[in-house]
């Protein structure tokens, strides 16, 4: 059975504008243009540059402080993030995944189509012990960024 972390409304409040305020600034210095970044319950932000129409999913992995550590051989995004994955697919778009440091300073970019390819997973978590799926996608297929 496959089991999703609920909605945490605390750990939104706390992460979600800051995490969008951050992908905005990261993503205006790569020179793309802010479409939307309205609470629309699908991707977190949408740009153009060149053209082309782009989106992009932000996230905090709150437990990530300082520098990666050596010891974690991959980032991991949540299963249920497949939908983002398919609604761009849908929308013929590029999806984007930026999984971000506590502090909002460095950050992983990961493509959708990367980590559709990627294993998926049970992880145990502190959140669900059992029964949470992740995408393993190993750190040589997805771009660290400082900021």
């Amino acid at each position: 059975m496959v089991t999703r972390k609920l909605f945490s409304k605390s750990l939104y409040n706390a992460y979600n504008t800051p995490a969008l305020m951050a992908g905005k600034e990261y993503l205006k210095n790569k020179g793309f243009k802010i479409t939307s970044s309205e609470e629309d319950m699908s991707v977190d932000l949408q740009a153009i540059k060149d053209n082309k129409h782009y989106f992009f999913e932000v996230e905090v992995k709150n437990g990530w402080e300082n520098t990666w550590p050596s010891s974690w051989k991959d980032v991991r995004i949540p299963e249920r993030k497949t939908r983002l994955i398919n609604y761009a697919k849908t929308n013929n778009k590029k999806l984007t995944f930026i999984i971000f440091r506590r502090d909002l300073k460095a950050a992983w970019t990961v493509d959708g189509d990367t980590v559709k390819d990627c294993e998926l997973k049970e992880i145990s978590n502190r959140f669900v012990p059992k029964g949470e799926y992740f995408y393993i996608i190993p750190i040589d297929r997805a771009k660290y960024i400082e900021l």
